[in-house]
């Protein structure tokens, strides 16, 4: 992959979104742009997930995602805040404790 970056002169590499075409793209210096495809298909799934744990009677710690359908958005809509929204989601779930061994994650 490298010779052929170098030949063509690559700055970014397009891939269906495999982890293992980031660390290539990561080690040669290239782009490596989301399929917004693949995150919105993940996104869903992921909503999904969540709407069933929901549904047991899961609880959220306070001030997190109460509704699936809001990540969804954020990731459809894309609103001017989005990036803001979702940097606040993410570190109101950094806080959470990790599961222990043999614990799933829970919403």
């Amino acid at each position: 992959m490298r010779e052929a970056a170098s030949r063509v002169g690559a700055q970014v590499l397009v891939s269906d979104d495999l982890d293992s075409d980031k660390r290539v793209a990561d080690t040669l210096g290239l782009e490596h742009p989301v399929c917004r495809s693949h995150v919105k298909r993940n996104v869903d799934e992921l909503a999904e997930e969540l709407r069933e744990q929901l549904q047991q009677g899961e609880l959220t710690p306070e001030g997190l995602l109460q509704n699936p359908e809001q990540l969804q958005y954020l990731v459809r809509a894309r609103p001017r805040d989005g990036p803001e929204q979702l940097e606040r989601m993410y570190e109101g779930y950094k806080q959470v404790p990790l599961p222990k061994q043999g614990e799933r994650l829970s919403v």
